[in-house]
């Protein structure tokens, strides 16, 4: 017969806020202990996974268009950097013509 010594399962290694803390976080599972209070934790845990991937997601938006926008700013100041110098070139002919 098998018999297991060890009361590890799937969920001992996942890294869960303590129990201070999920009842700090949310006092109305206070009553709760064993199958039903990890049961809790892990929603929560769910929960707040589904939270950051979404800000996470909402970052690299930003990321993106922050990068885009950099680019943008840059090509505009390399073709301003060129109007810039044609309008040099024209004005020392005029001062030389004058």
């Amino acid at each position: 017969m098998f018999h297991i010594t060890d009361d590890r399962t799937l969920y001992t290694d996942l890294d869960l806020v303590s129990e201070e803390e999920f009842f700090a976080l949310h006092p109305e599972h206070r009553g709760l202990e064993g199958h039903d209070l990890m049961l809790k934790r892990l929603e929560d845990e769910a929960e707040q996974r589904v939270a950051l991937e979404s800000q996470r997601k909402e970052l690299v938006n930003r990321r993106t268009a922050t990068q885009a926008d950099i680019k943008k700013r840059k090509n505009d100041l390399d073709n301003l950097t060129e109007t810039l110098k044609k309008f040099i070139e024209v004005q020392l002919i005029m001062r030389n013509l004058y």
